[in-house]
């Protein structure tokens, strides 16, 4: 039977082609063949991570024009949260589907298809005369971005190797933070109406999907997966949607995943409002606060994927990390002094990102999940960490709490706290290779 490590593509680019030829076969110990690291993976990164990003801006660019937006399509506050909840929605009931499509299709031509659509819906809320269509244009926005978020595992896993995939998953999160920050920051300096920020923003989403067809490309053999018999690859393509359901750490990762969104959507989101309305504290000083709060969370989700996973008591750093987060987000609320919350906020936010891009490359260590079957298991994992985002802080926490900040932030921390039972549960993420 012909080697298999002849199956790699190559679609004729040239800086591509010197980048394939780097990943040569080498044998491994057990007889098995498994390709080297191709430098071209850095390159698959920056593309998928700016879509990431642009995802994020374009998600939570309206929030600075948020009462021209009401005036303007004579909708209240909870009209205009709708915007933001579409998108999310979309991850919700096609989650699943996108990772599905993608294992057959392919990450370069799904992700493209998807960026299209999202491209035109993007660019289509700068017409929107109606708040229906502006709510249906906005919804096109969670395409591409579920598609990121569903398949970051499966990337990772395709063009990183064993030691690199927590970083890759934790790159791309910190990235899509840094969307959302630029968005929260920038967009009232850089957009003089909301109108104009969703053309400029629709134009960015259509010249990164150029950027992306034009360099990304598919991968057929992994670094990390080893070359298998025909008859089992096929085996494995028949049951892997099968296989991924019946997959309790893909089930116990989306689990921690949903718990990490009780706070995130939450509290996490409302830190300024919470500290301004319950303490009394200057708006200026609170949206310092959380902003670095969300400094902490881009470099836990850089730093920690990448440290844990090396160590041989990574299993119990894991289950330590909801518990820090807790120790140090009651700390940083309960001591009301600025100094404190400048050390406090920010160490919380690092042990709290951390937390979500080790549960989404946890598919990468369970022995049933390779890559031809990736896209589905981060799709289920994407399906329940966004029920987790809709149902814990629509029908648990807020109906609870109310217009009790201090009793929103003691929910929502102790929703995350619960993250200790999955990290219990699940394998070890230490890496020997």
């Amino acid at each position: 039977m012909e080697n298999k490590n002849e199956n790699i593509e190559n679609e004729g680019s040239q800086i591509q082609g010197r980048a394939e030829a780097a990943s040569v076969a080498e044998p491994k110990a057990s007889g098995e063949t498994e390709l080297k690291p191709s430098s071209y993976r850095w390159v698959m990164l920056a593309c998928f991570s700016l879509i990431c990003f642009l995802m994020s801006f374009c998600q939570f660019q309206p929030a600075f024009f948020a009462q021209d937006i009401m005036r303007d399509f004579g909708v209240d506050t909870q009209g205009f949260t709708w915007m933001t909840a579409f998108p999310l929605a979309v991850g919700l009931f096609l989650a699943l589907v996108i990772g599905s499509l993608t294992d057959k299709f392919g990450l370069r031509r799904s992700l493209f298809v998807a960026m299209v659509i999202t491209s035109a819906g993007a660019i289509a809320r700068y017409y929107c005369q109606s708040y229906v269509m502006l709510l249906l244009m906005s919804a096109t926005l969670g395409i591409a971005a579920t598609f990121t978020t569903t398949n970051m595992t499966k990337m990772a896993m395709t063009w990183f190797p064993p030691k690199q995939v927590g970083l890759a998953v934790g790159l791309m999160n910190a990235v899509g933070a840094a969307g959302l920050a630029f968005a929260q920051g920038a967009t009232g300096v850089l957009f003089a109406d909301y109108r104009s920020a969703f053309l400029i923003a629709g134009i960015a989403c259509a010249v990164v999907t150029v950027i992306w067809v034009i360099f990304a490309r598919d991968r057929r053999l992994t670094p990390n997966v080893a070359v298998e018999p025909e008859e089992k690859q096929d085996e494995q393509k028949k049951g892997s949607f099968k296989t991924v359901v019946k997959s309790r750490g893909v089930w116990l990762a989306g689990l921690g995943g949903a718990f990490y969104n009780g706070f995130n959507i939450t509290a996490g989101s409302l830190l300024i409002t919470a500290l301004v309305v319950y303490w009394g504290t200057d708006p200026v000083q609170a949206g310092v606060m959380s902003a670095l709060f969300t400094i902490g969370i881009m470099v836990g989700d850089i730093a920690l994927p990448t440290l844990i996973p090396r160590s041989r008591k990574a299993k119990v750093l894991c289950v330590l990390l909801p518990i820090l987060f807790a120790i140090t987000i009651f700390a940083g609320w309960y001591i009301n002094v600025p100094a404190a919350r400048y050390v406090l906020f920010p160490l919380a936010g690092i042990f709290f990102g951390g937390t979500l891009p080790i549960f989404m490359s946890y598919p990468s260590v369970l022995p049933e999940i390779n890559h031809e079957n990736a896209g589905t298991a981060g799709g289920l994992l994407t399906t329940i960490m966004m029920a987790g985002a809709v149902v814990l802080p629509t029908l648990v926490i807020t109906p609870i709490a109310g217009s009790d900040y201090n009793l929103l932030v003691i929910l929502s921390t102790l929703i995350t706290l619960l993250n200790v039972i999955p990290f219990a549960l699940l394998p070890s993420i230490h890496r020997e290779k």
